[in-house]
């Protein structure tokens, strides 16, 4: 954490990540009557990155949590929500792993008998860092858990690890692990997520599924996320929550690489004579809704350039196509929908 004083003397640290204050927030401000909520944030975060290793200390994240559900359903939606959101800006070229805490944390309970003693192999586990993780094992179980954690593919090799380790916790984690990975493939996410059982999350609060993003032309996760069901009662709440946050300023240089950049809404301006304000009010809810960005003029000097402008004058609707420089007019219905299909049949 990047730590600095106030006029006070007081320490201030800046947010490394979101997750433990939107899990404050959830717990302080809800009741768990009101779960499973379903929150989305987008926010600066800090780190001691080293900034000479092409790393940010500063970057913008986007993510959402599901508070309040230990169902597996909720970690299905969580995974298959990610893969819609990295489709619409990525479109290929990314695939997401799929791992379990319990997989690993059981195996190295296993090896070394005392998870004090294994967190230090964890940050070598976190840095891939495979000749660090091979001098610190243990001979006898050295070559189990190498294996263990170059396990990457489909769903098949959860049955070669399960003869690596034998606690039940460690089988627990499998079959959860296998179950989510059988209802992604059924909903047709096959091609988009493998079994990783290598991940480790650089936070310790994670407990159940966890998972991390890749694409080309990425050297680091583009996202990650996973399971916290302990997190909340520190708050006060017990609870279980899922969730995972993307660093958008990785996601848009690649799109920036790669040319597929988002696509930018028409922009639409709509002004009205004054008995016709409250129309062009409501006509503007209907277009945002259909995803145009929207602006309704209050007088002139706030007019801007827009693909389309819209004039409402009485029961008449005037509108200038800029990029065809056509005009038509349109009588206004209580639906808009002469409107509405106008203006979409110019988008299409």
């Amino acid at each position: 954490m990047i730590r600095f004083f106030d006029d006070d003397g007081q320490v201030l640290g800046l947010r490394m990540e979101l997750t433990a204050p939107i899990a404050r927030m959830a717990a302080m401000r809800f009741s768990s009557g009101e779960f499973p909520l379903r929150l989305f944030y987008m926010a600066n975060v800090f780190s001691k990155a080293n900034p000479f290793a092409g790393k940010r200390r500063e970057r913008l994240q986007a993510g959402i949590e599901i508070v309040g559900s230990g169902s597996l359903k909720s970690d299905y939606e969580a995974v298959a929500l990610l893969i819609n959101m990295l489709n619409r800006v990525l479109k290929d070229g990314y695939r997401i792993g799929l791992g379990h805490i319990d997989v690993i944390d059981s195996a190295l309970e296993e090896t070394f008998g005392d998870m004090e003693i294994a967190r230090k192999l964890k940050k070598s586990l976190l840095l891939k860092n495979l000749v660090d993780v091979a001098k610190q094992l243990p001979e006898q179980k050295r070559q189990n858990m190498l294996d263990l954690i170059s396990l990457k593919g489909n769903g098949e090799i959860i049955k070669e690890a399960g003869s690596l380790f034998s606690s039940d916790k460690y089988k627990y984690g499998l079959d959860k692990l296998a179950h989510v990975y059988r209802e992604l493939k059924k909903s047709g996410f096959g091609e988009k997520v493998f079994i990783d059982l290598g991940i480790v999350r650089s936070f310790d609060y994670y407990t159940g599924l966890v998972f991390e993003g890749y694409a080309l032309g990425s050297g680091v996760p583009i996202c990650g996320g996973g399971r916290y069901d302990n997190l909340l009662s520190y708050f006060g709440i017990d609870s279980r929550a899922v969730g995972f946050a993307i660093d958008v300023d990785i996601i848009h240089e690649l799109n920036i690489g790669t040319g597929q950049q988002s696509h930018k809404p028409m922009k639409i301006t709509i002004i009205s004579d004054d008995g016709s304000f409250a129309i062009a009010i409501s006509l503007g809810i209907r277009l945002r809704n259909r995803g145009f960005d929207v602006e309704t003029v209050l007088d002139e000097m706030s007019k801007k350039n827009a693909d389309v402008e819209i004039v409402l004058s009485g029961n008449i609707a005037k509108i200038h196509f800029s990029a065809q420089n056509k005009d038509m007019e349109v009588k206004i219905k209580p639906d808009f929908e002469d409107i509405l299909n106008a203006i979409e049949d110019s988008s299409s």
